[in-house]
């Protein structure tokens, strides 16, 4: 049977559910989760390989074949992928530890105890000036008008708590 015969003899909708079915895999893939297009994809491919058998239990035997190479294959990728013979490529090994000099946020406990003024209204974030430097800060809920004196009472990360100064000399 030549290249030509073997097309002539597969039934048209067989060709264009196969298609159908590549295109909305395509489209699975491109977006996340396993939606509508996924299930209609795989509908889509049994029923092109159903359309191109003979008798439905040659469709029937070929969709079970087909299944059973597709999970041998899932079964291969993921065991190569923990053995770390694939994962080299698709898993990232480097660190971004303190130690090798990354960090989410400056070290800002030595703001703790410094007074400064609000440069805007706190409110119960907003910004405030230490030594002409800018912080984003927050209240612990008051409301700071702006250029009222204020005390770094708490930090913790990057998030810098302060209170009015005049609360806390009382």
């Amino acid at each position: 049977m030549t290249f030509a015969e073997f097309f002539t003899s597969v039934p048209t909708i067989s060709i264009i559910l196969f298609i159908v079915g590549i295109a909305l895999l395509a489209v699975e893939l491109s977006i996340p989760g396993f939606g509508i297009a996924g299930i209609s994809a795989i509908v889509s491919l049994v029923l092109a390989i159903l359309f191109a058998s003979q008798s439905l239990a040659q469709g029937i035997v070929l969709v079970c074949a087909t299944a059973v190479v597709v999970i041998l294959m899932i079964v291969l990728f993921f065991t190569l992928l923990s053995k770390g013979r694939m994962s080299s490529r698709l898993i990232l090994r480097d660190e971004t530890s303190l130690e090798e000099g990354y960090s989410s946020s400056a070290d800002m406990s030595f703001l703790v105890g410094r007074t400064g003024r609000a440069d805007t209204t706190l409110r119960p974030a907003g910004r405030i000036l230490i030594d002409s430097a800018p912080y984003d800060v927050v209240t612990r809920g008051e409301f700071i008008k702006a250029g009222e004196e204020i005390v770094v009472v708490e930090v913790n990360g990057n998030r810098i708590v302060v209170t009015e100064a005049a609360r806390v000399e009382n």
